[in-house]
């Protein structure tokens, strides 16, 4: 049996979508520009996906400038655009920067998702959804 001694424990944050989630700050930068978005964690999502706003932010002007992709979801499909950028998390004295690969929808969407390319293949993720909280460990 693997045991987990989390290292970070997060209440859900509530979102423009609605309701409590599994959320987090995260600082997107692009260069020297960079900007603070919540993004809610998403263990069934392939992608990290935010809305265009922030790519504008970064001094991305049009989205459709990247890799496009597209995912198939309830309802229906998104495409999204993706770009090489930094994420970066900082909660108390814990301050780590990665590079990673995200996308941007060209339209607004409900939710931006912290998928398992990014926050799943760092850390260790544990829900426990009727207290409404989350946890983190880095993986080493």
């Amino acid at each position: 049996m693997h045991t987990v001694d989390y290292q970070f424990s997060f209440v859900y944050l509530p979102i423009a979508a609605g309701g409590l989630q599994p959320a987090l700050p995260v600082d997107l930068i692009r260069g020297p520009m960079s900007t603070t978005v919540i993004g809610m964690l998403d263990s069934g999502s392939t992608f990290t996906i935010f809305n265009p706003q922030h790519a504008q932010l970064l001094g991305i002007e049009d989205v459709t400038d990247g890799e496009a992709s597209h995912v198939t979801t309830q309802l229906g499909r998104v495409n999204f655009y993706r770009f090489d950028l930094e994420m970066r998390l900082k909660f108390g004295t814990y301050d780590r920067r990665f590079p990673c690969r995200i996308g941007f929808c060209d339209v607004r969407r409900p939710r931006n998702i912290l998928g398992r390319d990014f926050i799943f293949q760092h850390y260790e993720v544990g829900f426990r959804d009727r207290a409404q909280e989350f946890h983190l460990s880095e993986e080493l």
